[in-house]
């Protein structure tokens, strides 16, 4: 706030409007006070917490959904790695590493830019949270999203050949949460509820 720069805490109270808060005085300031006045604010958001945070839901997640198999087929090991990882990790820790993270703060390769897009898609048409698990060939891909935004995909070695392709794991498979319940789908079930949301679809 400019005028003598001094802190305040603003608090965004429904329709009560908006109310700052003035520390120093300890009391909350009038509309005339306020009126016409700028404020500033400053955020900082870690890459790193992103990653940590996307890494706790897929293993969170992949336990969830298939439990012993996951254990058993699935390179957690570097997904917990993942799950540490911060400014002081050396990257000769992660030497060798199969784990593959494509997120906002990452140039995807062109093969995967396509890819890319699909996965934001499929988060932005969901309202409210998602993981969701692709096998592939020989690795499983997780990907993060919540509020409708795309956080992270994490492309996680794993042995697949046994991955449990039921129906309810058709292509893969959802956990979404919307409006505070969950919901869990095949990822063809997800593709659909995507397909639906095209804005020119015949």
């Amino acid at each position: 706030m400019h005028s003598g720069a001094r802190p305040v805490q603003v608090e965004f109270a429904g329709e009560e409007g908006l109310k700052v808060f003035d520390p120093v005085r300890r009391r909350t300031l009038s509309e005339d006070e306020i009126y016409g006045k700028e404020f500033n604010s400053k955020f900082n958001i870690s890459r790193y917490g992103r990653l940590r945070f996307a890494a706790k839901t897929a293993m969170a997640g992949g336990y969830f959904v298939f439990g012993e198999w996951f254990r058993a087929n699935v390179k957690h090991s570097e997904i917990r790695d993942l799950m540490n990882f911060n400014l002081n990790s050396e990257r000769k820790n992660f030497e060798g590493f199969g784990l593959k993270v494509i997120d906002e703060f990452t140039t995807p390769e062109e093969k995967d830019i396509s890819q890319l897009a699909v996965e934001k898609f499929f988060c932005q048409v969901i309202n409210g949270s998602c993981v969701y698990f692709v096998p592939g060939p020989v690795n499983i891909g997780i990907t993060v999203g919540v509020l409708g935004q795309f956080v992270a995909t994490l492309n996680v070695p794993a042995n697949t050949e046994g991955f449990p392709f039921t129906d309810e794991n058709d292509l893969g498979h959802a956990v979404i949460i919307e409006g505070g319940k969950m919901q869990r789908m095949s990822y063809r079930n997800l593709a659909k509820k995507a397909y639906e949301h095209l804005p020119n679809r015949s």
